[in-house]
């Protein structure tokens, strides 16, 4: 086994990431708006890309102090939804027909529930999101972290080939898709440096968890009719 104090610091920094890309991708709410006023945000997301030798994005401060929260949350919305060319859900790109969704979206349950993560009634979203989906890694990060920490080498490998059985069977199938369609779609300053920063740290997460993913079938293969796609649950843990 490589250096404990490295493999914690790896695993802890990549929590962050995780999170920290997570909480930017959900609806932003006061608390993430003030954490991106002061630049608290961009400040810690930087500091742990250094970490992992990874690019640290260059945002124009004047933008953000100019966006009021309103203005973020308007933007938001006709971004990401069921509608919008950018849908943040994975089956909406993985999954055309009802039945393979809900298949799907079992499967990505099954994920948090062996982790002990009930689905939560409060936070309406689905457990295909791709912020819920960026919040389980870093979860697993976390976890991993904690038993190499108290030297439980079993409990690590559980947290270790979930991470890399998520990202393969999920996460990494459709994420990088619709960074793409993002980046191609959105002139807002805040989202595309988001998904540029995303674009790169899920290539840094395949190299380090060594893996072959598999990306979606063109996106032509699917029905673009919103009528034909199923409403699904909308919880998120």
């Amino acid at each position: 086994m490589e250096n404990i104090p490295t493999k914690v610091n790896e695993s802890l920094t990549r929590s962050r990431i995780y999170a920290l890309l997570a909480t930017g991708f959900s609806y932003p709410e006061s608390h993430f708006y003030q954490q991106l006023k002061n630049n608290k945000f961009f400040v810690e997301l930087g500091e742990n890309l250094k970490l992992l030798n990874l690019a640290v994005p260059q945002f124009q401060s004047d933008y953000i102090s100019s966006l009021s929260l309103g203005k973020l949350q308007e933007e938001y919305v006709p971004l990401f939804n069921l509608n919008s060319v950018c849908q943040p859900y994975e089956t909406e790109y993985t999954s055309p027909h009802v039945f393979s969704k809900t298949q799907t979206l079992a499967d990505i349950s099954g994920f948090y529930q062996a982790f002990g993560l009930e689905i939560s009634s409060e936070q309406k979203e689905r457990v295909d999101f791709i912020g819920t989906q960026l919040e389980f890694m870093g979860y697993l990060c976390f976890k991993a972290t904690h038993a190499l920490e108290n030297k439980n080498d079993s409990n690590y490998d559980i947290c270790f080939e979930a991470q890399k059985k998520f990202l393969k069977d999920h996460l990494g199938k459709w994420a990088k898709f619709f960074v793409q369609k993002l980046l191609a779609h959105t002139e807002n300053l805040f989202y595309k440096t988001l998904a540029q920063v995303l674009l790169s740290f899920l290539d840094y997460e395949i190299r380090y968890l060594n893996l072959m993913v598999e990306g979606i079938a063109p996106p032509s293969l699917y029905s673009t009719d919103p009528s034909t796609q199923g409403s699904s649950c909308r919880n998120c843990f």
